[in-house]
């Protein structure tokens, strides 16, 4: 099981990379008079950076940086369903707050996956 402070720090890493990734896509998009509602394509773009990360590599970006990586509980689920529902939790303003409550997230818990040390 990954520490509580790697998984804040990996919290932290990922929105600053999703911010600047999504800024400059928004800023491209619009400058070029493709996008006029950024909404729906932040939320799109929000899971596709999860859920591709996590499919292909089972880690995000940060979770390169942290050595962590996303490991179903049950290896018989199947592993894009469990990580859509992992990344749609995460969509959620109360994922945030659950650690507050519990030592894994919602989209932990729902998903049926945890955040692991490669090193384990």
């Amino acid at each position: 099981m990954a520490s509580t402070f790697s998984r804040f720090l990996n919290f932290c890493i990922d929105s600053f990379l999703f911010l600047v990734l999504s800024r400059l896509s928004l800023k491209l998009l619009t400058a070029n008079g493709i996008m006029t509602d950024p909404k729906w394509f932040s939320i799109g773009l929000y899971f596709l950076y999860y859920f591709l990360s996590e499919y292909f590599f089972e880690k995000s970006p940060a979770k390169w940086i942290t050595k962590t990586k996303v490991e179903l509980m049950n290896p018989q689920a199947q592993k894009a369903i469990a990580l859509a529902i992992r990344t749609l939790v995460r969509l959620m303003p109360l994922d945030i707050i659950s650690y507050l409550f519990t030592k894994n997230g919602f989209h932990d818990r729902w998903s049926n996956t945890q955040t692991v040390s490669e090193n384990a």
